[in-house]
C-alpha cells in the first residue's frame, strides 16, 4: 500500500513538500538564533506555521491580530508595545526578555491571554508593578527576576504550583498563594521574614543567595526538599526551620562553598538523603547527621576517615579525593550501594 502511494508523482511531490517546509519552519520555529522583528515576521512567507517565535528589536505597537495566531511559544525581547490582543489566544509559554526593558511601558491588566501557562519575565524592567490580573489565571510556572516594587496580596493568582522570584523589596506574608508547591527564591536573605514561604510550599530552593544567615522560623513544615546556593557558607543550627519536630524534609542538599558545621539536634529526623557540595571536607564528627538518614553524597573535596556513619545507610557516594583506609565494621550493615 505504502509503495502504492510512494508510486503517485502528485502525493509523492506533496509529502516532499511538506516535508520541506516542516524543516523550514522548524529551524524558524525550535531555535532561538532565528529571530524576528515585526516586518520581518509580517513578510515571512510560512508565517502562519510558524509555532515558537522569538521577536527582537522593534520598538512598535504590536496591534491586536497582527502576530500569527498559530504561535504557542512567545519570547519578546524588544521595547514593543503591548494592547489587549496582541498577543495571540493560543500562546501557553510567554517570556519577555533582558531587551523588553523601557521603564515607558508597563503591562496592564488583561494584555497577557488566558492560555498563557507558563510566564517567565528575565531580568525584565524593574518599574513594572504587578498588579491583580497582570498575570492571567492560566498560569502555573511563574519566574519574576527582577522585582523593584512590593509584591501585593492577589498579584500571583492561585492557579500558580511552579514560582521563581527575586525581590528587592521586603517580601510580605501571604503574597505567596498556598497553591504553590515549588519555591526557588532569588533575594538576599534579609528581605525573607516569618510566614513569607507559605506552608504549601514543599520543594525550596535558595538561589543566589549571599552567604548570609537565613532568618529563623522562615522555613516551614511542609518543606521535603531543601537547596542551598552555591554561596551559602553559614553553620547549620536548625534556627530557620519553624517546628523541627514536625518538619517533613527528606532531602537536603548543600551548594559548592559549604564547608561549614552542622551542630547537633539541626537537621529533622525525618531526614533521608543528604549531598554535599565540592568543598565539603569536614570531620563527620562534626556533621551529625541523623540516625535516619539512608543516602549521603560526599563531593570532590571529601577525604576523612568514615566514623559515625548513621546504621540506616543504604547509599553513599565519595568524591575524587577521598583516599582513606576503610576499617572493617566501618561501614554499616544496611549499606548495598558504595560509588568512589
Amino acid at each position: 500500500f505504502l509503495k502504492k502511494i510512494w508510486r503517485n508523482f502528485y502525493i509523492k511531490s506533496e509529502i516532499l513538500k511538506r516535508l520541506k517546509l516542516f524543516r523550514l519552519v522548524y529551524n524558524y520555529s525550535s531555535n532561538s538564533n532565528f529571530v524576528f522583528n515585526l516586518n520581518t515576521l509580517c513578510n515571512f512567507k510560512y508565517k502562519d506555521f510558524l509555532l515558537d517565535v522569538h521577536l527582537i528589536s522593534m520598538n512598535l505597537l504590536i496591534k491586536s491580530g497582527v502576530l500569527p495566531k498559530s504561535i504557542t511559544h512567545l519570547s519578546i525581547g524588544s521595547n514593543c508595545g503591548l494592547e489587549p490582543g496582541s498577543i495571540p489566544n493560543r500562546v501557553k509559554k510567554l517570556t519577555f526578555r533582558n531587551q523588553f526593558n523601557n521603564n515607558d511601558v508597563q503591562i496592564v491588566p488583561y494584555i497577557i491571554p488566558n492560555s498563557v501557562e507558563i510566564l517567565h519575565f528575565i531580568s525584565y524592567n524593574s518599574t513594572q508593578r504587578y498588579d491583580v490580573n497582570v498575570i492571567p489565571p492560566s498560569v502555573h510556572t511563574l519566574l519574576i527576576t527582577n522585582i523593584c516594587h512590593p509584591l501585593e496580596y492577589g498579584s500571583i493568582p492561585p492557579s500558580v504550583t511552579n514560582l521563581e522570584v527575586g525581590f528587592d523589596q521586603p517580601h510580605k506574608p501571604n503574597v505567596i498563594p498556598p497553591s504553590v508547591t515549588v519555591l526557588a527564591i532569588n533575594t538576599s536573605i534579609e528581605y525573607l521574614t516569618i510566614d513569607s514561604i507559605p506552608n504549601s510550599v514543599k520543594h525550596l530552593v535558595f538561589d543566589n543567595f549571599k552567604n548570609e544567615k537565613i532568618p529563623p522560623n522562615c522555613i516551614p513544615s511542609s518543606v521535603e526538599y531543601l537547596e542551598f546556593s552555591n554561596s551559602y557558607n553559614q553553620p547549620i543550627d536548625g534556627s530557620f526551620f519553624k517546628d523541627i519536630k514536625t518538619s517533613n524534609l527528606k532531602t537536603i542538599v548543600f551548594g559548592s562553598r559549604f564547608n561549614n558545621k552542622i551542630l547537633p539536634g539541626s537537621l529533622p529526623n525525618s531526614l533521608k538523603s543528604i549531598t554535599f557540595g565540592f568543598h565539603y571536607n569536614l570531620k563527620l564528627e562534626e556533621t551529625n547527621i541523623p540516625k535516619g538518614v539512608e543516602h549521603i553524597k560526599f563531593n570532590y573535596i571529601f577525604n576523612q576517615a568514615l566514623k559515625g556513619l548513621p546504621d540506616s545507610l543504604t547509599k553513599l557516594e565519595l568524591g575524587y579525593c577521598f583516599d582513606q583506609p576503610i576499617l572493617p565494621n566501618t561501614l554499616p550493615q544496611n549499606l548495598h550501594y558504595l560509588e568512589f
